[in-house]
């Protein structure tokens, strides 16, 4: 990364983390903020994914990316893999959705996100589930999935046969939501989903508000 793209990053990362989301957290009265690495995280059973460290989604750019989506929310269930302290899922609850499921293996973090969840108590029923991301059974309904970098290449190769899986047995409409699709490339080769383009307007303010990019794919089967 060259030294300007470093500060521009650097700058949008301040304005996300020290202003919108420590706002977020402060008006509603939960604790979703911070970076923890693998060493910090409590796992109660080995995972056959890789995770990656926490670190929340900013709220601004996971909710630029649901509305891209264009959908009614209430056909759909949405499940945020590798929720983490359950920001997304606290966001997403907001909608219509049938249900917003959290998948998070780290004890630790599963606790934090189960606390916020009774202190919001969202009208959309909302559960954090202990359990690994990557062999998840992912429900019969409609279905939104959510990642921030959730896995390395190996546990994105595992996620992705699970959702095929899951859609040979059930053929539904379904989405995946990628931010900071480091592993894009896994994803594109899938013959079950195929990439949402994004206008110019919308690509352009993308790069202005996310440091890391975003990419949307609905399912073809």
């Amino acid at each position: 990364m060259n030294p300007v793209a470093r500060v521009w990053k650097a700058a949008q990362m301040r304005v996300h983390r020290h202003i919108i989301d420590r706002n977020y957290d402060r008006e509603s009265a939960v604790d979703t903020q911070g970076v923890m690495f693998h060493r910090e995280l409590h796992f109660t059973e080995p995972s056959t994914g890789d995770q990656s460290h926490y670190e929340a989604t900013p709220v601004l750019i996971f909710e630029r990316a649901l509305d891209a989506l264009k959908i009614d929310p209430r056909r759909f269930a949405f499940i945020d893999i590798g929720s983490g302290k359950g920001r997304v899922l606290l966001l997403a609850a907001r909608k219509p959705f049938l249900k917003v499921i959290g998948i998070e293996l780290a004890d630790n973090l599963h606790q934090v996100a189960v606390a916020n969840i009774a202190r919001v108590a969202p009208k959309t029923p909302t559960v954090s589930i202990q359990s690994d991301a990557a062999t998840f059974e992912i429900p019969n309904e409609p279905f939104v999935l959510y990642l921030f970098n959730s896995f390395g290449g190996d546990g994105c190769a595992q996620f992705l046969a699970n959702v095929e899986r899951s859609l040979k047995a059930n053929p539904r409409e379904g989405y995946i939501i990628y931010v900071n699709a480091i592993h894009g490339y896994l994803f594109d080769r899938q013959s079950f989903l195929a990439r949402i383009p994004r206008g110019f307007g919308e690509w352009m303010v993308d790069r202005i508000v996310s440091p890391w990019q975003v990419a949307i794919y609905r399912t073809t089967l």
